[in-house]
């Protein structure tokens, strides 16, 4: 068996494991949770480069840990989305 810090995996696990979930399921269609994925390919690597390299972090954050805030952010939007918008399933981004 091997064994492997979280670090050492990279974001790219967690966001396939994101998009797998039943929770994004429920507020988006299939069509566009691809979607969703090319978007975090393309706007991840930027976000991590300006976040490590031009900002001032008072407290060390890991990648893994940024891309899981980012994850939860988008999630809570897409959620508050559902509601706005009245439906109680799938709509499209």
């Amino acid at each position: 068996m091997v064994f492997l810090e979280p670090k050492n995996l990279g974001w790219k696990p967690l966001v396939t494991m994101y998009l797998k979930s039943e929770r994004l399921s429920r507020v988006l269609h299939p069509e566009c949770i691809s979607l969703v994925d090319l978007w975090l390919e393309w706007l991840i690597p930027p976000l991590l480069f300006f976040l490590t390299r031009d900002c001032v972090m008072p407290v060390v954050i890991d990648e893994l840990q940024l891309v899981t805030s980012l994850l939860r952010i988008l999630q809570c939007f897409l959620e508050d989305q559902g509601k706005v918008s009245g439906s109680s399933g799938n709509f499209g981004l």
